[in-house]
């Protein structure tokens, strides 16, 4: 068979792997630092077929490579003895761990005290920027005051000819999200579980005025055994800027799809309900699979975020739990006023489902709006006073400001007979 032919025996997604692969091969070259997970979140449609692909061959740069960028522009120092691979003030360099919006994380030695940490390095086009820098201080510290058996330990914050980090606790496990993509659907006692830990995190987390701004799986760290999560970058995403921060949305601090809408269109005003959107969208993943929307086009996604009303997680998988479902939900109602007021609340309704519903303000659907919906207002109430009488006329209401939620008129109105506050 001829060089520039076709191996018949692959698929036209196999063809498109491979040329995505070659794509990489000469990026890489060219010294780009390649990240995995934003690849495979620009071709769901591939994601499967990449993540086998890249497990097999060796295509993104080492951790020797990483280290050697880092020595070239002078973040870190070349060291020629001993097993490491470079140093950085009294720290030995083993491993790059991960990297992300804010920098590079890496595994280390503490010379000082004979233990392995985890260093998080500033990126270097941010260690130019004075105001960066102060957040990264100020932040960093208030997070290393945070003490917490659900949130990773901060140990100090330095700097070295111009290079800042922090040394943190290292969680000898794999993170949430590494979990999800190995398992898929997660079992409703290790979401209860889970969901328990990163909810107390965030409660102490909150209590000490500390808001997170990036919870996603991937900063929920699990131990060895799988049975403990802990928060880790807590705070320190407010290093950016408001405008960098959504410009990096999807380059760097990955997908949209985490964000609360009013951190998307107003990321100054956030509060703790912000985080609390996040955990939800962490629970639909984790009851799903999947995530609640799906787009590789930065812009789509966030309209979704600031428009769409996502799926029930127990539709998307008819074997998760409706409670956690209900939950989640509430977590990612669209106007903080409508999701539960803190994690503490968040923990009350994980123990009890009658904490979690309200009844909510929905959107009326475009096709309902002007004399659609005048119609059916009418008919549902015309409807709801043959079957209630007019006695239950609050029922009516009801039924005007509120959504019918895709269930058959006369479900909806023989709930509201039962109890005209139904709750979703």
């Amino acid at each position: 068979m001829h060089g520039d032919q076709k191996n018949p025996s692959l698929g036209s997604n196999d063809h498109r792997v491979w040329a995505i692969l070659d794509d990489l091969a000469e990026r890489r070259e060219r010294g780009e630092i390649i990240d995995e997970q934003l690849l495979l979140a620009n071709y769901p449609e591939l994601a499967d077929e990449l993540r086998q692909a890249l497990q097999s061959i060796l295509v993104l740069q080492s951790s020797q490579e990483i280290i050697k960028r880092l020595i070239r522009i002078g973040v870190l120092r070349e060291i020629s003895e001993g097993p490491w691979l470079a140093e950085l003030g009294l720290f030995h360099i083993e491993e790059i761990l991960g990297q992300g919006g804010m920098g590079f994380v890496l595994k280390a030695h503490d010379l000082t005290l004979e233990r392995s940490i985890a260093l998080k390095i500033l990126r270097p086009e941010l260690a130019t920027d004075p105001g960066a820098v102060r957040r990264f201080g100020r932040e960093a510290l208030a997070a290393a005051r945070l003490q917490h058996p659900h949130v990773v330990s901060v140990y100090g914050v330095y700097e070295e000819h111009g290079s800042h980090y922090l040394t943190m606790e290292l969680v000898r496990g794999r993170s949430l999200a590494q979990l999800i993509q190995e398992k898929g659907p997660l079992s409703t006692e290790t979401c209860q579980m889970f969901m328990r830990h990163i909810l107390e995190g965030l409660s102490a987390a909150h209590a000490a005025g500390l808001i997170h701004r990036d919870l996603k799986p991937s900063n929920v760290l699990l131990d060895e055994t799988v049975q403990s999560a802990k928060l880790a970058d807590f705070g320190l995403v407010s290093v950016l800027d408001a405008q960098t921060r959504l410009t990096y949305s999807n380059s760097l601090f990955g997908t949209p799809c985490y964000m609360s809408p009013e951190q998307i269109t107003d990321p100054e005003q956030v509060d703790a309900r912000s985080d609390l959107y996040s955990v939800g969208v962490i629970l639909f993943e984790m009851l799903t699979g999947v995530l609640p929307f799906k787009s590789k086009v930065p812009s789509a996604m966030v309209h979704s975020v600031l428009h769409d009303d996502p799926p029930s997680p127990h539709r998307v998988n008819p074997s998760a739990d409706p409670h956690l479902s209900a939950l989640a939900l509430r977590l990612m109602a669209k106007k903080p006023d409508d999701r539960l007021p803190s994690a503490d609340a968040a923990i009350a309704a994980l123990d009890n489902p009658r904490r979690i519903g309200k009844r909510f303000r929905l959107r009326v659907p475009r096709n309902l709006r002007g004399p659609a919906f005048v119609t059916l207002v009418v008919a549902l109430g015309i409807s709801t006073w043959l079957m209630l009488g007019p006695t239950r006329g609050g029922a009516i209401a009801a039924v005007q400001a509120n959504e019918v939620n895709g269930l058959p008129t006369l479900t909806v109105l023989a709930r509201l007979r039962n109890d005209n506050r139904w709750r979703e």
